[in-house]
C-alpha cells in the first residue's frame, strides 16, 4: 500500500496569481492592480479586465478605481489644519480621523451640494481627539451628532447650507463656545422633540449662538445656558418655542424676523439644570401623547353613524350645522 503523506510541515499555498475578475493567469508583464487604496500586492488583475474597471468601484475595497490620490493623503500625521473642497466618502472620513490624530481645525467647504455619502461623524471608528474647530458647508450629513465621544475638544462649530433635513440634532460638547449656522433645516422625529434646547444645554461653556435661516428648530425647546452671552435666531422659520430657564450672563437676544417664534420666554431660575429642561420636555411629550389620544377618541365618536341622532343634536347646539340639517361624515 502507498504510504500516506505526512501533513506535518505542509506549506501553505501561495496567494493565487490569477486575475480576480476573469480568473485567468495574466502574462508576465501584467497583473499589478492600480487601486490607490488596496495594498500593492493584495490582488491581481489582467490588462483587459483592468480597462473595464476604470471609472468603476474597486472589486476589493469598493472605492473609486484608479482615482487620483487626494492631497490630504500625502500630508503628515502631525497636520493641525485641513481644508477640503471635495466631500469625502464615509470611508475616507474614517481614514482622515485615523490619519490625523492631532488635527485641530477641519474645514469641508463645497461650492454646492455635490451629493455623495451622507457623512456620519458619530459612526464607529470616527474620533477627532484634538479637533477644536469644525466648519461644514454644503456637506451632506446623516445627522448633527457631535459629542464628547467623537469630538471631545470641539470649541467652534459652523454649519452652512447643509442639504436635506438631517436629524437628530444632538450636541453634548463640554468645551463648545460658539455655534454658527445658516441656511440649514433640522429634521425632527417624535423622539427628537426638544433637541435644539437640550443640545444647547449640554454645552455648559457655550457663549454665542449666531444663526441665519437655521430653520425648524422645534416647538418644545427648554434650555439652561450658564455661559451664554449672545443668541441670535435671525429668520428662524418654523421655530415656535424657546424657553430659556436660566442664562445669568446673557447680554444680547436677537429674534429678528423669527415670525413663527410666538412662545419665547426668558426666565431667571438659578436652580434650573439640564435635568430640569429634560423633565419639561418629557412633560410636553406626555401631554402631546395624551392630547393625541383624546383627539383620536373624539374623532372616532363623531364618525360613529350609529349615534347619528345624538351627534346631530350636539352639532346643532355647537352651531356646526343648521337646525334643519343632519350630521353626517363627509367622504375623505
Amino acid at each position: 500500500m502507498p504510504k500516506k503523506r505526512s501533513q506535518r510541515g505542509k506549506k501553505e499555498s501561495a496567494p493565487s496569481s490569477s486575475c480576480t475578475i476573469c480568473f485567468n493567469v495574466p502574462p508576465a508583464n501584467e497583473g499589478a492592480h492600480h487601486c490607490t487604496t488596496c495594498a500593492q500586492d493584495a490582488w491581481v488583475v489582467c490588462a483587459r479586465c483592468e480597462e473595464q474597471l476604470k471609472g468603476k468601484k474597486c472589486p476589493i475595497c469598493r472605492t473609486d478605481y484608479m482615482r487620483e490620490a487626494a492631497l490630504w493623503e500625502s500630508m503628515p500625521a502631525s497636520t493641525h489644519t485641513l481644508e477640503l473642497d471635495e466631500q469625502p466618502s464615509q470611508e475616507e472620513l474614517k481614514r482622515i480621523a485615523q490619519r490625523f490624530p492631532y488635527l485641530e481645525e477641519l474645514e469641508i467647504t463645497l461650492e454646492d451640494d455635490m451629493g455623495g455619502d451622507e457623512l456620519d461623524f458619530s459612526a464607529d471608528g470616527i474620533v477627532f481627539p484634538a479637533l477644536k474647530q469644525l466648519t461644514l458647508a454644503c456637506v451632506s450629513l446623516a445627522n448633527f451628532t457631535f459629542t464628547e465621544a467623537n469630538t471631545p475638544l470641539l470649541e467652534s462649530l459652523t454649519l452652512s447650507n447643509i442639504p436635506g433635513e438631517p436629524c437628530p440634532f444632538h450636541l453634548a460638547l463640554p468645551r463648545l463656545k460658539t455655534l454658527d449656522a445658516e441656511h440649514t433645516m433640522l429634521g425632527e422625529r417624535q423622539m427628537d422633540a426638544g433637541q435644539f434646547g437640550l443640545s444647547l444645554s449640554r454645552c455648559p461653556l457655550l457663549e454665542t449662538v449666531t444663526t441665519y435661516k437655521f430653520r425648524c428648530l422645534g416647538d418644545a425647546n427648554f434650555c439652561v445656558l450658564p455661559s451664554l452671552t449672545c443668541i441670535s435666531l435671525h429668520r428662524s422659520e418654523c421655530t415656535t418655542h424657546l424657553d430659556i430657564l436660566y442664562a445669568p450672563k446673557l447680554q444680547k437676544v436677537s429674534l429678528q424676523a423669527a415670525y413663527d417664534l410666538n412662545n419665547f420666554m426668558l426666565r431667571n431660575i438659578p436652580s434650573a439644570t439640564l435635568a430640569t429642561a429634560e423633565a419639561l420636555v418629557n412633560v410636553d411629550k406626555d401631554a402631546r401623547k395624551e392630547a393625541a389620544l383624546v383627539a383620536q377618541a373624539e374623532d372616532k365618536r363623531w364618525r360613529d353613524q350609529k349615534n347619528k341622532q345624538e351627534l346631530t343634536k350636539e352639532a346643532r347646539k355647537r352651531r356646526w350645522i343648521e337646525d334643519d340639517e343632519h350630521w353626517k361624515v363627509g367622504e375623505e
